[in-house]
């Protein structure tokens, strides 16, 4: 992955960032760097763990220490995980996963972490430095958002290194040092982004089927092209439009306008 930002914005065909913290300050970054691996039907484990190897090879920035691991269905009453929310470094159960349904929760929900590290080189503020040489990470600051308990899944049996014994498809990156994994299957979009000069790591799972239907209805918006400049305009103005009759007079906008 590079690290140059102006080179990362031209050429990655990401939707645009959005805030890296929900807690009391909330501002828009602007990521230094971010990439993604696309993940096809029928890759391995040891493809998608190459895969995620090359995209993150030689960028220094990302801290995180993650593992990839294939899913197995394991024992029938251990396979539903509640997934949570962090925030503050508090968890809250959202939904149960379940492998049977791993597709469908990827594609209706948000599937991220976000992890805060603080500059070996300087304090957290409240006079707790990290050890030099090293970024430490500052678990009150970091998020996340369908996170799985890796203790659980490995508990339930249910992580494997061996892909004869996997959930043809199915995986999980397991982030070590939070145990915390991140499902995901083999038609997922995985993002990695890096804040700053690596302040911030973040990995969202993003579904393949999803972005494929959005970049085909929506390309201009993906494509850095300045042809694509009056279109795009010409659909905003009719957005606007449309919003604005759906506002004042409760019609359907589409039905009336036309989409």
């Amino acid at each position: 992955m590079s690290n140059d930002a102006n080179n990362m914005n031209n050429t990655n065909n990401g939707t645009p960032a959005d805030g890296a913290s929900d807690g009391e300050d909330s501002w828009d970054l602007e990521w230094a760097a971010e990439d993604f691996v696309t993940l096809h039907k029928g890759m391995s484990l040891e493809d998608v763990r190459n895969a995620i190897r090359e995209h993150l090879s030689g960028c220094s920035d990302f801290h995180l220490t993650m593992e990839v691991y294939a899913i197995q269905e394991g024992l029938a009453e251990d396979s539903r995980q509640p997934a949570f929310t962090l925030r503050k470094g508090t968890s809250k159960p959202e939904y149960i996963w379940s492998p049977k349904f791993a597709a469908s929760i990827e594609h209706n929900e948000t599937l991220r972490a976000g992890v805060k590290f603080r500059d070996p080189d300087a304090g957290d503020g409240d006079g707790d430095s990290a050890d030099a040489g090293e970024w430490d990470m500052d678990r009150k600051a970091s998020f996340g958002d369908g996170l799985l308990r890796a203790d659980w899944l490995g508990a339930a049996r249910l992580l494997s290194h061996v892909p004869d014994s996997a959930t043809p498809g199915l995986f999980a990156l397991i982030i070590e040092p939070f145990n915390i994994a991140l499902p995901f299957t083999d038609d997922s979009i995985i993002r990695f982004r890096i804040y700053g000069s690596g302040d911030w790591n973040c990995i969202d799972i993003l579904s393949g089927s999803d972005w494929r239907d959005r970049h085909s209805k929506y390309a201009m918006f993906y494509r850095n092209d300045d042809k694509d400049l009056p279109l795009i305009q010409e659909s905003i103005t009719l957005y606007e439009k449309q919003l604005r009759m759906l506002i004042d007079t409760g019609a359907n906008p589409r039905i009336a306008l036309g989409d």
